[in-house]
């Protein structure tokens, strides 16, 4: 047993050196290849790093070389620049100092920093331009005085100083005039002082933008500027934010005199606006009123002088309505006139004009902080053809909804920051046979868009019912024998913003609905 047992301890002592050997050899192979390698990847290692400084240089040089390019541009360009005649640098620094879009001046009722700082950024860069930038008056063309209410007296004197500096360098031509006063708690000396060198000029005035300050800090002596005649004036807005009305009578002040230039005017807060009796015609595109306390006679009137060209109309009346006097003789008819607007108490105006204006190219009625839905007389005259109807700031009921049968093209309702009753999506759901020939209310809408509104009582789903009752109906019909059956469009587009409250479960079904008719 024993010689048996060794014998097998030493055979295994034997396969075990034998494959020790094999491992020793396998080693050795191992450190061979091993030291190869070591010796490629240092080799791979130099050359990397002699790669990399290279590209580094190459990197150096090529930075130089642009840093030489752009060099040689500026150069270039100045030397261009410096030879150009002066009248093209010139239409150079006129465009440099316009506005970017025109029609944007009224859009933002702030300073235009860039235009403003524009001419004085020109002339610091060299003395030639300098010279050629105190020469050229087309660059000096906005005349601006920014809120001063919050600057110290020196800054506030430094502001009225580039005024000056502004209207004596723009010589003789066309001035665009920006006030923006609005936060202003009372008008200094150096307000006053801003005023008279603007008024200095006001023969000059092509478009302003004067947003004042609240009452009664701003008085009627503050507008009494607009009494002078101004050519050149093509566009006005005045912002008058809390302004009481003004009297309206035989000796109210009589404002913008010469107007014959005049396209868009727009006055909010406060009755200053300009009356027919110098008999012009007028060119104006654009006109937004406030009526309070005005005679019905004189709205009527400045509304007939620009009757050929007016594309936009917006009476309002925010305190008081018009004063309704002798109903015009003649009707009136506004061949251009696509969008339309009534504000506040003006429903006696509509009343009293009802049948005597004429729009037939009228594609839009806008009804803001509107009373009532009641001047159905009007709106079958002059707004049956409208395409869109908007409702702003209105608190408006079913029982309103009357008012709007003869709307019967809308196809777009927008109703924003209002409160809106849930019978209003009721009546226009429910066909009313005791009107035969037209028994739903607004049958071509098609799209309604809802902003900031609140749909009251909480809860309800008068707007789903709507889009089902519409849908229903169409169904019918096309499932009916009768031909001659009235049927209501289907409603396609619901459009919702975050901040309309409605239920969560409606906004939900609504959008089920609108997915079901794609």
């Amino acid at each position: 047993m024993a010689s048996n047992f060794s014998t097998l301890s030493l055979e295994r002592v034997r396969v075990q050196k034998m494959a020790l050997a094999a491992l020793e050899v396998q080693k050795a192979h191992l450190t061979a290849h091993i030291d190869k390698a070591a010796a490629a990847f240092q080799a791979a290692k130099r050359e990397l790093d002699e790669a990399t400084a290279s590209f580094e240089r190459l990197a150096v040089q090529q930075a130089l070389i642009q840093i030489n390019i752009r060099n040689e541009i500026r150069a270039l360009h100045a030397h261009t620049v410096a030879t150009l005649p002066e009248d093209i640098l010139s239409a150079i620094f006129v465009e440099c100092s316009l506005e970017d879009d025109p029609s944007d001046f009224f859009n933002a009722a702030d300073l235009r920093y860039k235009r403003a700082s524009a001419p004085f950024r020109l002339a610091s860069v060299c003395q030639s331009w300098r010279q050629l930038a105190l020469a050229c008056p087309r660059i000096w063309t906005y005349a601006a005085v920014p809120s001063l209410r919050t600057l110290t007296p020196q800054v506030q004197d430094l502001h009225v100083d580039r005024l000056d500096l502004v209207l004596r360098l723009s010589a003789d031509v066309p001035l665009d005039i920006a006030v923006f006063w609005a936060d202003e708690t009372e008008l200094k000396p150096v307000h006053k002082r801003a005023m008279l060198l603007l008024q200095d000029h006001y023969t000059r005035w092509r478009r302003v933008c004067i947003d004042t300050p609240p009452a009664p800090v701003v008085t009627a002596e503050f507008f009494d500027v607009f009494r002078l005649p101004m050519p050149l004036l093509e566009r006005i807005q005045i912002l008058s934010r809390g302004m009481d009305t003004l009297p309206w009578n035989e000796n109210f002040p009589r404002y913008f005199p010469l107007r014959h230039s005049l396209r868009h005017f727009e006055a909010m807060g406060s009755n200053i606006f300009y009356t027919s009796r110098t008999g012009q015609s007028s060119s104006l595109t654009f006109l937004r009123v406030e009526v309070c306390g005005v005679p019905a006679s004189v709205v009527w009137a400045i509304c007939a002088e620009s009757a050929q060209s007016l594309a936009e109309l917006f009476i309002g009346s925010a305190r008081e309505g018009p004063s309704i006097d002798a109903r015009p003789e003649r009707s009136l008819t506004m061949p251009k006139l696509r969008k339309l607007s009534f504000g506040g108490m003006t429903d006696a105006l509509l009343w009293h004009w009802s049948g005597l204006l004429s729009a037939p190219t009228l594609e839009e009625l806008r009804l803001e902080q509107y009373d009532a839905l009641t001047a159905t007389a009007f709106f079958e005259h002059t707004c049956h053809r409208i395409t869109s109807l908007t409702l702003f700031g209105n608190h408006t009921i079913g029982a309103d909804a009357a008012a709007l049968r003869p709307l019967h093209r809308v196809q777009k309702l927008i109703i924003a920051h209002s409160e809106l009753h849930d019978s209003f999506f009721q009546v226009l759901s429910i066909a009313d046979n005791a009107f035969p020939t037209a028994p739903w209310l607004l049958p071509a809408l098609r799209t309604i868009e809802l902003t900031e509104t609140e749909i009251k009582p909480e809860g309800s789903d008068g707007l789903l019912r709507l889009i089902q009752a519409r849908r229903e109906a169409t169904a019918s019909v096309l499932t009916s024998a009768e031909n001659d059956v009235f049927v209501p469009l289907p409603i396609q587009t619901v459009d919702m913003d975050e901040e309309t409250k409605i239920a969560r479960w409606v906004r939900l079904m609504v959008l089920d609905e609108m997915q079901r008719l794609c």
